[in-house]
């Protein structure tokens, strides 16, 4: 994202099978744990049905969306806060040995070895749940808060690993207030270069869909369209073009023979 490298902590093989063994383990004691809101890394989950929960929301009026980003999540994890959210729920401690170690796995980049102290190395198996795990106290938390005000009962948080948004029909500056504290107790911040306030009057973006509210001449009353995105489009063709020209050299050979 944003042009930069990032490096990636791909396991040995023998390491991958563990951590699919330690996965298949913990998966289903925080699958008891995760919010409906998230939908990442999830089984039965997907971006579709994050989409579709989007669209409900609009329909009934939360129109006002805070589109989030996180600075760098996945770079910015605590180790310290990670072990911790890993231990409210698993006792283990052959597990959890195992599971600081991936993290502080070694990274080697132009020759030199690094062991990080912060962030999860992206490309193992079991990554994408500790990321889960991680942002799941964000859910949590807001959650809560939501239960706990009858401002945030109108106010709905929609999950997919580190992007998400917030569908409200109040005032969002009250939720963007309220997600600013969330994500601070985790050590984290909000991009404030790439975290906006819009309408889906205006349209947004969202995991390669473009929501937008918009009147139905047809139907004689206010829409969601969901429609791919700009970007989504783009590396389509990207795609259609890389692959075409491939497959049309196949074809050269049987031309010639057919002659």
């Amino acid at each position: 994202p944003d042009g930069k490298e990032r490096p990636l902590g791909i396991p040995t093989i023998r390491d991958r099978i563990v951590q699919q063994a330690v996965k298949s383990i913990i998966e289903p004691i925080y699958e008891a744990d995760f919010q409906e809101f998230s939908y990442a890394y999830r089984p039965n989950r997907s971006a579709k049905q994050a989409s579709e929960e989007i669209r409900k929301y609009l329909n009934y009026g939360c129109t006002n969306v805070i589109d989030l980003d996180i600075r760098g999540f996945f770079d910015h994890i605590s180790h310290e806060k990670m072990m911790f959210f890993v231990s409210k729920r698993i006792a283990d401690p052959y597990i959890l040995k195992l599971i600081r170690e991936w993290l502080r796995a070694g990274v080697v980049f132009e020759g030199e070895t690094t062991y990080p102290t912060l962030g999860t190395p992206q490309g193992g198996v079991i990554s994408p749940l500790l990321a889960n795990i991680y942002l799941n106290e964000l859910d949590t938390l807001w959650a809560r808060k939501k239960m706990d005000d009858r401002y945030g009962q109108n106010a709905h948080l929609i999950r997919y690993s580190d992007d998400a948004v917030i569908l409200t029909d109040r005032d969002p500056k009250y939720a963007m207030d309220v997600l600013k504290r969330i994500i601070s107790l985790l050590d984290l911040e909000l991009n404030t270069e790439k975290t906006r306030i819009t309408t889906a009057y205006e349209g947004f973006d969202f995991l390669g869909f473009r929501f937008i509210r918009k009147w139905s001449e047809y139907r004689k009353k206010e829409v969601t369209n969901v429609c791919p995105s700009g970007k989504a489009v783009q590396k389509f063709r990207e795609k259609i073009g890389n692959t075409i020209p491939k497959q049309l050299s196949h074809l050269k050979p049987m031309a010639v023979a057919i002659q």
